[in-house]
C-alpha cells in the first residue's frame, strides 16, 4: 500500500537503546575467550582471568569528499587501537561462566575453505555471569551500545573489600571531581563512571555510598559505606567509551535487499580481528571479510535474526545482495583470498582478485551456505552488482582486467584494459551452472556497476566507459574524451545473446554510473553522478549546479521500437559534491535515490533533517509522470561526522531502507549492527512517511458484572493498542473509568495518543446487573410430618434479596399421593430474579389396624385338610387392610399360622392360630392308560404315569420303579406318600411285543434270465428291528432249467415272517460234452477180452450226466461203441469209440 507522500517524512527507529550482544565462543576466536561482544569501534573479550576491551579509531582521516578510482570510495587509512585489560587481582582463576538472557539472534561463520572450521548457530546473550570470582561475590557483564556495565553482586556475609581491579593498557589511572575513574590511553581517554552501590530490602532499593580508591597507578578498589550485611549488595561501575570512538570506519554496508516478508538483508565488508593479535593491530594492513545480516521487520522496528561472516585469509568485499521469493539470499563481490569458502563451485581460485557468487538458504533462522564459487581469470576481476529473475536466474555484472575471464556464449572477447562483464548462473542440484558469460567494452576502460533484470530475463546493465569504440546499438549519444555513462539491454534465448540496445550518455565532463532499476514495462531508471554541465535534460526537476563539481544525475529510458529514448532526466544536488549511489523503484514507477553529499544547499522537500555537517546521506523520492518527475521528498540523514549511503531498497509498504556507513556518533541508526571487527560503523535506516494514522485500540470485552451494591473496584481489563509507527510503550493509553459503578450500563471511553499526536477512542460497555436470586428460607422442618385428624397450619417461608431486602413469598400446594403434599414457595425480586423452595408435608397415621381371627383357635382336623375359618383387619384411616398368612398352603401335624395386617403408614398388627391335622388315610393312586400295557419292541417307552390324591394333602407327587418279570415283561410300580407318612402303591404290567416282520431284500435282477449257464444266486438280506439279521430259506433247492420261481422266506424269533419271490429262466441249447476214457481207437488181439473204459458226460448247465453206451458190430474185426448223454433240457450228446480186433 503506497503511503501519502504529502506528509513530512520521519526516520523509523528500531531501538532507542540496544543492549550489548555477547557472543559465545565456540571456536571462532582464541580458545581462552569464553564470550565476546563488538560494536561501533569496540570489541570485548571475556576470559576466565580478565576482560579485554579493544577500542579503535582512525589515526588520520582522508578528505571525505574524495573517491577512489572506480566506484564506492574506500580509504582504510590507519587505525589507532587501544587495548585495555581488566584483571581482578587475587580472584578465582577458573570461575563458572554462563550466558544469561539469551537473545533470538545468532552468528554464523563460513570463513576459509575448510568446513570443519565453520561455525554456525552461535548464540547471543544480553549478559554474562561469572560465578564466585571472589568468595561469595559474582560478576555480571551487560550494557548498551557505547557503555559497558559490570555488576559485582556481593552475597550476604561476603566482603566487597576483596575486590581489586587491575588495569593494563592505560598509561595512568586518575579520578576526576565527579569520582569517575579516568583511563588514559595514548589515543584518548576512557571514563569509568563513579560506582553505584545499592541494596534491595523489602522490595525497596536503597543506595549505599561508594567510591573508587586508587591503590597504585594500575590498581583500584571500592570503598563502600556501612550496609546491611544480611542482604545482597550490588556494586555497578559503568565504563563509558563512546567519547573515544569515531573519525572513520572500517566496516561498510554496500548493498541492501528486502525479502518477501519485508525482512531486510545487508551485505558489505568488515574488518577482521583475531584475539591473538590484539597488541599488533595498528596500521593499514587490515583484512576484510564479508558480512551478511538479516533483520526481521516488526511493527515497531527490526530485530537481528542472524549475522553471518564469510571470507578467507585475505581481503574480500560483499558488493551486492538479492533475495528471491523463497527468502534465499544471493551475494556477489570479490575476494583476494585463495582459501575463500566454496561449496559446489564452478571453478576454483584463478589467481589475483576473483569474483565470487554465493547462495545462503535459511531454515528456522539458521543460514546454510548452499553454494559459493569463484569466477574470474588470472587478473583483477570484480563483481559490482547482482540481480535475480523470477525463474531463478542469477545475473552478475562487474569489470575485469583478465584476458582469460570465463566466457560462454559470449557476444565478444576481451578488447581493452578493463572490460565490463555480464554472466548468468542457474542453480542445479550439484551447484551453479554457467548459462552465459560475456565481455562488453572497447579498447579502453569499461566498467559495469549496476544490473537489473525484467521478468523475461532481459538484463539491463549500467556503468562507465572511457572507450570511444564501446559496443553500441541504437545509441543515444557519442563518446567524448572522458568517462561516459553506458546503458545496454541484453536479451538471451537458450544461451544465445542479443544486444537489444547499447548507448552512451555523457557530457563534457566525467560520468560515473552507480545504479539501475527496471519497471514492469521495461523502463530503465538509472542514476550516477557527473561533472558535466551539459548532459541532456528532459523534463528536469533542476539543471546543473553550475560549479563543475560532482552532481547526482537520474534519468529514465523508455524503449520505443527497439531503441532507447529518454523519458525524463534531471540533475540532483547542491553547490558541492553530490554522489548518487543506488536507485530503486516501487510498482508505480516512483524512483528512490540514495547517496551522499557535501552540499549544504541540497534541494529539500518534506525533509527529515534540514542541515548538513560533513558528508551526509541524502534520500530522494521522485514520483514518475508523463510530464516528468516530481519530488515526493528529499532529505538529509546524518550526524556530526561523515555518513554515506551506498544502497537503497523498497519494502511492500513503499518504505525505503538505506545501507552504508557512518562515523557520526549522533547518527539515528535503526539498528546498531554488530560486525566481526572492532569498529562497527555500518548504518541501516528505514525511511517512512509521517504518521497520520491514529492507533488502533482493542478494548477488553464488554463486562456484565453482578454487584451487591455500588462497585468501588472493578477489574475492567486492559486495552491493547497497535500503531503503524509508534511502539506500544510510546503510546499514551488511558480510560475514563469512574470511581464506582452502579446498576445499569456505563460506557467507558478508552483513548490512545501515539507519538505523532494521533488520537483514537473506543468504547467498552460495563453493565452492573442484579443476577442474584433472593434467599428463600423455610420456617419449620422439611419434610413436615402431621398427624391425620388434626388441623394443619403451614409454618410458611421468608425471602430476602441483596438489593430489595424482604421479598413477598407465594405458595402452591400439590398433592403427591394419599396423605402426602408438596408446598412450592416462590419469591421474585424487582429485577425478576426468581427462586423457589419445596416443603414436603406427610399426613401420618401412627395407629395399627385391628386384626380379628374367626373360628376355633387352636383348631383340630381329622383326615381332612385345614380350611381357614376367616379373619378381619380394619384401620381407622385406611379401612379394610389386607392380611398376609404364614406359612401358606396345607400342613399336617401341629403348626402355627401367623396373621399380619399393615396399613399404608406401616403400622402393623399380628395374630396367631395353632392348627393340628390328624391324617391316617393313605393316598389313592389311579393308573393312567391300559393295564396290562402291550408295547412294541424297538420304540421308546413313554409311561402314561399315575395320579395320586390324598384326602388331606390333595394331589401328591408319584414316584415310579420297575421290576423285570421276563425278557419281554416288566412291572411298573407307582408310589405316593402324603405329609403324614401314609403310603400307597399300584402296579402296571408292561408286555414288550414284536409284531413287525423282518425286511427281506433280494439282490440282483428279478426276473433273472441265464443262457447256457446255470443259475447262480445273486444274494439277499433280511433284517429285523429287534433281532437284527434274520436267516432266509430258499425253495426249490438245486439247479433248474427252464423257467421257475424261487421263494425266499425270513422268520424272526417272534414268528413274524417276510417272503419274496424271484422268477428265474435258464435257457440250455448246448448238448452235453462226452469225454471217452481210455484209448480211441482200441486195438485188441484176436481172442483178447475187451473191457470198455467207458466215458464221462459234462453239461454246461446240468454239470456231470449219466452216460449210456451201445455196441454195434460194424465188421468182423471192427466194433463201434456209441456213448450217449442227455441233459435236462433234452439236449443229447454222443461220442463213438472204434475197437479193432486183429486176427
Amino acid at each position: 500500500m503506497a503511503k501519502n507522500d504529502s506528509t513530512k517524512l520521519e526516520i523509523a527507529k528500531s531501538f532507542y537503546s540496544q543492549p550489548l550482544r555477547f557472543e559465545k565462543n565456540l571456536g571462532q576466536t582464541a580458545e581462552e575467550v569464553r564470550f565476546f561482544s563488538r560494536g561501533r569501534g569496540y570489541s570485548f573479550f571475556l576470559t576466565p582471568a580478565e576482560s579485554v576491551m579493544v577500542l579503535s579509531k582512525r589515526k588520520d582521516q582522508k578528505d571525505p569528499s574524495g573517491l577512489r578510482e572506480g566506484f564506492k570510495g574506500r580509504d582504510l587509512g590507519q587505525f589507532e587501537t587501544s587495548v585495555i585489560r581488566m584483571r581482578m587481582a587475587g580472584a578465582n582463576p577458573s570461575p563458572h561462566i554462563t550466558g544469561k538472557e539469551k537473545l533470538k539472534s545468532a552468528s554464523h561463520y563460513f570463513v576459509g575453505n575448510k568446513k570443519d572450521n565453520w561455525h554456525r548457530e552461535i548464540p547471543h546473550y544480553e549478559k554474562v555471569h561469572f560465578q564466585e570470582v571472589y568468595p561469595g561475590i559474582d560478576l555480571v557483564y551487560y550494557g548498551n551500545q557505547g557503555e559497558l556495565e559490570y555488576d559485582f553482586i556481593v552475597k550476604p556475609g561476603s566482603d566487597p573489600n576483596e575486590i581489586i581491579l587491575e588495569f593494563k593498557g592505560a598509561d595512568a589511572l586518575s579520578l576526576n571531581e565527579q569520582g569517575d575513574l579516568i583511563l588514559n590511553t595514548p589515543s584518548g581517554k576512557v571514563i569509568q563512571r563513579a560506582p553505584l552501590a545499592y541494596q534491595v530490602i523489602n522490595d525497596e532499593k536503597k543506595t549505599v555510598a561508594s567510591r573508587y580508591a586508587l591503590e597504585s597507578q594500575n590498581r583500584v578498589t571500592f570503598q563502600v559505606a556501612n550496609f546491611d550485611r544480611d542482604h545482597e549488595l550490588v556494586i555497578d561501575p559503568i565504563l563509558k567509551f563512546s567519547t573515544y570512538l569515531g573519525g572513520g570506519s572500517s566496516d561498510e554496508a554496500y548493498s541492501i535487499a528486502v525479502g518477501p516478508d519485508d525482512d531486510v538483508y545487508v551485505t558489505g565488508s568488515t574488518r577482521s580481528m583475531d584475539f591473538d593479535t590484539l597488541n599488533e593491530i595498528e596500521g593499514d594492513d587490515v583484512e576484510l571479510d564479508i558480512f551478511v545480516f538479516k533483520l526481521e521487520t516488526a511493527p515497531f522496528g527490526m530485530n537481528l535474526v542472524y549475522s553471518t561472516y564469510l571470507g578467507g585469509s585475505s581481503f574480500e568485499q560483499g558488493e551486492s545482495i538479492a533475495v528471491d521469493s523463497s527468502g534465499n539470499v544471493f551475494v556477489a563481490g570479490w575476494t583476494d583470498s585463495n582459501d575463500f569458502n566454496t561449496v559446489n563451485p564452478i571453478e576454483g581460485d584463478s589467481g589475483g582478485r576473483d569474483v565470487f557468487v554465493l547462495k545462503i538458504s535459511e531454515n528456522a533462522g539458521v543460514p546454510s551456505l548452499d553454494f559459493s564459487t569463484y569466477l574470474g581469470g588470472s587478473g583483477l576481476d570484480q563483481a559490482e552488482s547482482l540481480a535475480l529473475d523470477p525463474q531463478g536466474g542469477i545475473y552478475v555484472a562487474g569489470w575485469t582486467q583478465s584476458g582469460d575471464f570465463d566466457t560462454l556464449n559470449a557476444l565478444e572477447g576481451d578488447s581493452g584494459l578493463n572490460d565490463a562483464f555480464v554472466f548468468k548462473l542457474e542453480e542445479t542440484p550439484t551447484g551453479p551452472s554457467l548459462i552465459y558469460s560475456t565481455y562488453l567494452g572497447g579498447s579502453f576502460n569499461d566498467e559495469a556497476y549496476a544490473i537489473a533484470v525484467n521478468p523475461s530475463g532481459d538484463a539491463y546493465v549500467a556503468g562507465r566507459t572511457f572507450s570511444p569504440d564501446f559496443d553500441t546499438v541504437n545509441t543515444l549519444d557519442t563518446p567524448d574524451l572522458s568517462s561516459d555513462f553506458f546503458v545496454f539491454k541484453l536479451e538471451e534465448n537458450a544461451g544465445v545473446l542479443n544486444l537489444a540496445y547499447s548507448t552512451y550518455l555523457g557530457g563534457s565532463g566525467a560520468e560515473e554510473m552507480s545504479g539501475i532499476a527496471v519497471d514492469a514495462t521495461g523502463g530503465a531508471y538509472v542514476t550516477g553522478y557527473t561533472t558535466s554541465t551539459n548532459l541532456e535534460l528532459v523534463n528536469p526537476i533542476e539543471g546543473d549546479s553550475g560549479d563543475g563539481t560532482w552532481d547526482a544525475y537520474v534519468f529514465k529510458l523508455q524503449e520505443i521500437a527497439g531503441s532507447p529514448a529518454i523519458a525524463w532526466s534531471t540533475y540532483l544536488g547542491g553547490g558541492a559534491a553530490d554522489f548518487a549511489q543506488s536507485i530503486a523503484i516501487d510498482p508505480s514507477g516512483n524512483a528512490f535515490i540514495a547517496g551522499y553529499t557535501l552540499s549544504n544547499d541540497f534541494d529539500l522537500v518534506n525533509e527529515i533533517e534540514g542541515d548538513s555537517a560533513g558528508t551526509d546521506v541524502f534520500i530522494v523520492k521522485l514520483n514518475d509522470s508523463p510530464s516528468g518527475p516530481t519530488r515526493s521528498y528529499s532529505t538529509y540523514l546524518g550526524g556530526d561526522g561523515n555518513d554515506r549511503a551506498f544502497a537503497i531498497a523498497i519494502d511492500s509498504n513503499d518504505d525505503a531502507y538505506i545501507a552504508g556507513w557512518t562515523t557520526s556518533l549522533d547518527y539515528d541508526v535503526v539498528f546498531p549492527i554488530e560486525s566481526r571487527s572492532g569498529i562497527s560503523d555500518v548504518l541501516v535506516s528505514k525511511i517512512g512517511d509521517t504518521d497520520t494514522t491514529p492507533p488502533v485500540i482493542t478494548t477488553p470485552p464488554d463486562i456484565t458484572q453482578e454487584a451487591t451494591g455500588p462497585v468501588t473496584f472493578l477489574d475492567i481489563g486492559t486495552a491493547t493498542v497497535t500503531d503503524d509507527f509508534s511502539a506500544p510503550e510510546f503510546i499514551h493509553l488511558f480510560s475514563n473509568s469512574p470511581g464506582q459503578f452502579v446498576l445499569g450500563t456505563i460506557g467507558i471511553t478508552w483513548t490512545a495518543i501515539d507519538q505523532a499526536g494521533n488520537t483514537s477512542t473506543e468504547i467498552q460497555n460495563v453493565t452492573i446487573v442484579d443476577t442474584t436470586i433472593p434467599v428463600l428460607t423455610l420456617n419449620g422442618p422439611n419434610p413436615l410430618a402431621h398427624e391425620l385428624g388434626t388441623p394443619f397450619v403451614d409454618p410458611w417461608a421468608i425471602a430476602t434479596d441483596i438489593h430489595d431486602g424482604p421479598v413477598p413469598v407465594t405458595a402452591v400446594f400439590n398433592e403427591l399421593g394419599p396423605g402426602s403434599f408438596e408446598v412450592v414457595y416462590t419469591a421474585t425480586d424487582i429485577s425478576g430474579n426468581s427462586t423457589s423452595a419445596t416443603r414436603i408435608i406427610n399426613f401420618v397415621d401412627t395407629t395399627p389396624p385391628t386384626l380379628t381371627l374367626q373360628g376355633p383357635n387352636p383348631a383340630v382336623f381329622n383326615n381332612v385338610p385345614f380350611v381357614e375359618p376367616g379373619f378381619t383387619a380394619v384401620d381407622t384411616v385406611q379401612g379394610t387392610v389386607p392380611v398376609t398368612v404364614t406359612p401358606s398352603g396345607p400342613q399336617t401335624g401341629t403348626f402355627v399360622l401367623t396373621y399380619t395386617a399393615t396399613d399404608f403408614s406401616g403400622n402393623s398388627a399380628t395374630a396367631t392360630r395353632t392348627v393340628t391335622i390328624n391324617d391316617t388315610i393313605p393316598p389313592a393312586i389311579s393308573i393312567n392308560g391300559a393295564n396290562p400295557l402291550n408295547y412294541e419292541i424297538g420304540t421308546a417307552y413313554v409311561d402314561p404315569w399315575a395320579n395320586a390324591v390324598d384326602n388331606v394333602d390333595g394331589v401328591l407327587p408319584v414316584t415310579l420303579t420297575t421290576n423285570q418279570i421276563s425278557p419281554n415283561q416288566f412291572n411298573v410300580i407307582y408310589t405316593a406318600t402324603d405329609a403324614a407318612g401314609n403310603t400307597a402303591s399300584a402296579t402296571r404290567v408292561v408286555n414288550f411285543l414284536d409284531t413287525t416282520p423282518p425286511t427281506l431284500t433280494l439282490l440282483g435282477p428279478n426276473p433273472a434270465v441265464y443262457n447256457n449257464v446255470p443259475f447262480v444266486e445273486p444274494g439277499f438280506t433280511a433284517t429285523d428291528s429287534v433281532q437284527g439279521t434274520v436267516p432266509v430259506t430258499v425253495t426249490p433247492q438245486g439247479p433248474q432249467t427252464g423257467t421257475y420261481v424261487l421263494t425266499y422266506t425270513a422268520t424272526d424269533f417272534f414268528g413274524n415272517s417276510a417272503t419274496a419271490t424271484r422268477t428265474v429262466t435258464v435257457n440250455d441249447t448246448l448238448p452235453p460234452v462226452i469225454t471217452l476214457n481210455g484209448a480211441n481207437p482200441v486195438i485188441l488181439q484176436s481172442g483178447q477180452p475187451y473191457n470198455d473204459p467207458w466215458a464221462t458226460a459234462l453239461d454246461n448247465v446240468d454239470g456231470v450226466l449219466a452216460v449210456s453206451g451201445e455196441f454195434n458190430q460194424v465188421s468182423p474185426n471192427v466194433i463201434e461203441v456209441t456213448y450217449t448223454a442227455t441233459d435236462l433240457a433234452g439236449n443229447t450228446g454222443t461220442a463213438t469209440r472204434v475197437v479193432f480186433i486183429l486176427p
